[in-house]
């Protein structure tokens, strides 16, 4: 991959490209799928959704897919500012329409180029150490517009924490979305080795687990400072997409802070129902999108999830 120091400014080339790329693809996505192909050609990449990795049950309108390409977008655009160009998104009419990027030249830096690669989900027990003052400020100023955020804390933090609970038992009723969630444990999208992976799978097909899950996510959120939300004021493509650029400028802006976070939409906005309870529980959201809880780990171990190589990603 090309080197910053090695590159020429201004030049778009196809090892920067590349490089750019190989940013992108790790962005977070729903159930690490990683939904997403690339191709390239001169200044422009087209990033095409990936509509083989769309969750069927769990989102079958396809608006976890499609924030998880915002994120995606987000990882691109910071990496592209480190090399010194902008990007201007021509975004999709319909769902099976690639993202068009193009590059243009640009004189500022990234600060959160650092991040890309530092930047992990952090699944465990946060403690109540206060969160900065200044974050929801912070977090809001980095929101796309139209896009809007809340830290819902106290007896709505809890309210949340229940519909999670109720939520992890609706889905794990269904068979079907066992066996969904099995296939993706199957296919190694978690970081817990192969035996690990096909054991999991194998539990998670067979057995109803939806109390037990719903139990310990439950205490997780009840456990941190505070469950935040994304909205958006209308709910189409450009909106989802949107959603995953904002909320991955604000994981890697906590990373930078040394704060964690882990997106919690299954059991949650998952479900058409409580995503509606979300909405109606935030002020300032017309439509809820996307969930996470934030809050400090003193005994995380930084480990990402596994991800495709680039060159199974790449098509001409």
């Amino acid at each position: 991959m090309v080197n910053k120091k090695e590159s020429s400014r201004g030049k778009v080339n196809n090892d920067m490209m590349l490089s750019i790329l190989d940013y992108a693809r790790l962005a977070p996505s729903s159930h690490n799928t990683q939904p997403w192909k690339f191709s390239i050609s001169e200044s422009k990449i087209q990033i095409l959704p990936d509509l083989k990795k769309a969750l069927s049950i769990a989102d079958p309108v396809h608006r976890e897919l499609f924030i998880s390409l915002g994120c995606a977008i987000s990882n691109l655009e910071i990496a592209a500012n480190h090399y010194g160009y902008a990007i201007n998104i021509d975004h999709p009419k319909q769902k099976t329409d690639p993202i068009r990027i193009i590059l243009e030249k640009l004189k500022k830096d990234a600060q959160d180029f650092p991040q890309l690669k530092r930047r992990y989900t952090d699944r465990g027990k946060y403690s109540q150490k206060p969160l900065p003052k200044d974050l929801l400020k912070n977090c809001r100023e980095l929101c796309k517009e139209g896009i809007h955020l809340e830290l819902l804390v106290d007896e709505d933090k809890e309210y949340i924490a229940r519909m999670v609970y109720e939520g992890d038992i609706i889905q794990f009723n269904n068979p079907q979305y066992r066996k969904e969630l099995a296939y993706w444990l199957r296919k190694g999208v978690l970081d817990g080795g192969k035996i690990s992976n096909a054991v999991g799978a194998f539990v998670v097909s067979t057995f109803n687990l939806g109390k037990t899950i719903g139990k310990k996510e439950l205490s997780l959120i009840l456990s941190s400072p505070v469950y935040a939300v994304l909205g958006s004021e209308n709910d189409n493509l450009v909106d989802w997409i949107n959603i995953g650029i904002s909320y991955e400028r604000i994981a890697l802006y906590l990373s930078s802070i040394g704060i964690s976070n882990h997106p919690m939409n299954q059991g949650l906005l998952e479900l058409s129902d409580h995503r509606k309870r979300i909405t109606e529980t935030c002020e300032n959201i017309s439509y809820a999108q996307f969930g996470f809880r934030i809050g400090y780990n003193e005994k995380t171990q930084r480990k990402s999830s596994p991800r495709f190589k680039l060159n199974e990603l790449l098509v001409s």
